[in-house]
């Protein structure tokens, strides 16, 4: 058994438990259900205020649902870094998220259309809550592409930037660091030695140090092909979308 492991009951009990196939089944419909209500409500601005409302409170809806099917699967591979079942509902969640890539555009849309958006927020005790948010929404509306181009983008990230963050995360969550602790030579995970920065003995923390700095000379040139292409696809996107610098986007 894997030593570096908590429990995740809480969560859901395993990939096959009936609680866990039922709610990733679930997801699909639950994203027809947000795609058909973002068709019919973004058509025109009427009843504005309460359309933003509802678009919130489904939004915030449908990521509590889906929120522990990821992070069950992702905290799975954070000490099972191999587990196949994990690794492949994280790509099937991602994959699914896509189909919300149009929903997401038309309601960037709309909201960027809308001409009197300070008046409709402070007209909703509800939506001064999101104000800050729901005026930077409405202001990317200006660097949006065609809805045709946003869900080609959003599909060709699944073998872009999300496929490099991944063979990241996992060059790093199977890197194994060579340490010697109290004249034993071990190879271990790279969290444990990571966490050896908050032990007492200040001996230990340099060795831990030195240790995860070397350990690193074992995937920096895969790791920089890895940022580098995601950094890449950033800049390109960028450009697209007509900002004057990445920085701006931020």
């Amino acid at each position: 058994m894997n030593e570096m492991r908590w429990n995740l009951d809480k969560l859901y009990t395993s990939f096959d438990s009936k609680e866990f196939k039922a709610d990733f089944d679930a997801v699909d419909q639950k994203i027809e259900e947000i795609k058909k209500w973002s068709a019919e409500n973004f058509k025109d601005n009427n009843n504005a205020a309460q359309k933003l409302e509802e678009y919130i409170k489904n939004e915030t809806a449908f990521m509590e649902f889906v929120y522990p099917l990821f992070q069950f699967a992702s905290l799975t591979t954070s000490v099972e870094a191999k587990n196949k079942d994990a690794q492949s509902y994280l790509e099937q969640l991602r994959i699914k998220f896509v189909a919300l890539t149009q929903s997401s555009v038309m309601y960037e849309k709309w909201i960027g259309n809308l001409k009197n958006l300070d008046a409709i927020i402070d007209s909703s005790g509800f939506l001064k809550n999101f104000k800050f948010i729901l005026k930077e929404t409405a202001e990317k509306k200006k660097y949006l592409l065609s809805e045709k181009e946003e869900i080609s983008i959003a599909k060709m990230r699944q073998t872009g930037s999300t496929a490099w963050s991944t063979l990241q995360n996992n060059l790093t969550a199977n890197l194994l660091v060579d340490i010697e602790i109290d004249g034993e030579k071990k190879h271990l995970p790279l969290p444990v030695v990571r966490n050896m920065a908050h032990d007492k003995s200040s001996d230990i923390r340099k060795k831990a140090y030195e240790a995860e700095l070397e350990a690193y000379k074992k995937i920096e040139e895969s790791s920089a092909a890895c940022l580098n292409a995601i950094k890449g696809e950033r800049l390109s996107l960028s450009k697209m979308r007509g900002y004057d610098s990445i920085i701006d986007k931020v």
